[in-house]
């Protein structure tokens, strides 16, 4: 038995100094300086675009690939490259132009760490680093507000909210607008930004007016009221001490809701033309059940709404036309190749390329 456990511990110190070897044949600081590769990746499914349309899209994402590839060379991993043409009927109405975009995966070399294995290096398969070319479409994740994806379309009869939540807007930098979705930091080590540019000069989103949120917010108030008035109904307060507290309980949150409800009716019938068309800034959580007044822009918690603005677009040119073009940039500072290259490709972008797609048919 003692010869077998010895038999053992020596072919496992043989198989940990060998793989010790093959790892040392690998220097990570070193992969950073070979050359990568662009590689095709696998494009995402087509729906609801003409096959003309399709036809048009596919030219336009082809020459942004080719415009960028002239211009940005990566190192030290592989960028997978893919496209998707897809309209989603059910997250718009009144659909003026198709969006569509271009994906580059950043795919950084790591070392082999297999024995067996031929080659000393591999590239990734996961990454927090991309970026993307959207076309008449705008799509980031907020670090507070959430998901939110803008197209040349209103929002659909049962959006979730009716509106958009901004913890801020874009900003204008010079010809074309900035908005910084993410800013990373040593806990979070992830961002996300993304550079807009627009075909007529207008803003692709508008605010959501006091007048708009309210004639939404006192039917959602009402609502909940009914709710909870079906819960209190369902009280015995005579059942035992407990249920008594509860039903007294449920009862003043009732008086609660209807105070709100009266208040917040009064104040929508008390507004000028001038106020109702202010936009909305509330305080950021607000349940659908309550409403805690408007907040400044200036208040730590205030959240914006907005809605899409169709005048952003011009309804006369063909759906495939570039009207909207938006860059969003993913990047991970703890990925350093990855990281380098998204610096890389960021300068090489060709705005004026870009900029000469808006309107073009």
């Amino acid at each position: 038995m003692k010869n077998t456990f010895r038999l053992f511990i020596s072919a496992a110190m043989v198989i940990t100094t060998f793989m010790s070897v093959k790892s040392q044949d690998c220097d990570p600081a070193e992969l950073a300086k070979i050359p990568g590769t662009w590689r095709k990746g696998t494009d995402g499914s087509i729906h609801n675009v003409t096959p003309a349309d399709l036809a048009r899209e596919r030219t336009i994402l082809a020459g942004i690939h080719e415009s960028i590839k002239a211009r940005y060379s990566p190192i030290g991993g592989i960028i997978s490259h893919s496209y998707v043409y897809s309209v989603p009927l059910g997250e718009g109405k009144n659909w003026i132009s198709n969006p569509y975009h271009y994906t580059c995966r950043f795919l950084d070399y790591l070392c082999e760490r297999n024995p067996n294995a031929n080659r000393t290096y591999y590239p990734d398969l996961e990454s927090s680093s991309s970026i993307k070319v959207y076309i008449n479409q705008i799509s980031g994740t907020q670090e507070h507000g959430g998901a939110i994806d803008v197209y040349a379309a209103d929002l659909p009869d049962d959006h979730f909210n009716g509106y958009f939540i901004l913890s801020k807007w874009p900003e204008q930098e010079e010809e074309r607008l900035f908005w910084e979705f993410h800013i990373p930091s040593e806990r979070y080590p992830l961002g996300l930004k993304a550079y807009i540019l627009t075909h007529q000069g207008k803003s692709p989103l508008v605010p959501f007016t006091k007048g708009e949120y309210l004639k939404l917010k006192i039917p959602l108030l009402r609502q909940s009221h009914e709710e909870a008035l079906g819960y209190h109904k369902e009280i015995d307060p005579t059942f035992d001490a407990a249920s008594q507290r509860v039903y007294e309980q449920s009862l003043e949150n009732l008086k609660i809701q209807e105070e709100m409800i009266k208040a917040t009716e009064e104040l929508l019938a008390s507004m000028t033309p001038g106020e109702l068309a202010e936009p909305a800034i509330i305080e950021g959580g607000e349940p659908k059940g309550e409403f805690r007044g408007f907040k400044t822009a200036d208040d730590p918690w205030a959240h914006h709404l907005a809605k899409p603005n169709p005048a952003c677009y011009d309804p006369r040119l063909p759906k495939w036309v570039p009207q909207l073009i938006t860059v969003a940039i993913s990047y991970d500072i703890s990925e350093a190749i990855n990281y380098e290259n998204i610096r890389m490709m960021e300068k090489a972008i060709d705005w004026e390329y870009l900029r000469g797609l808006l309107g073009k048919q």
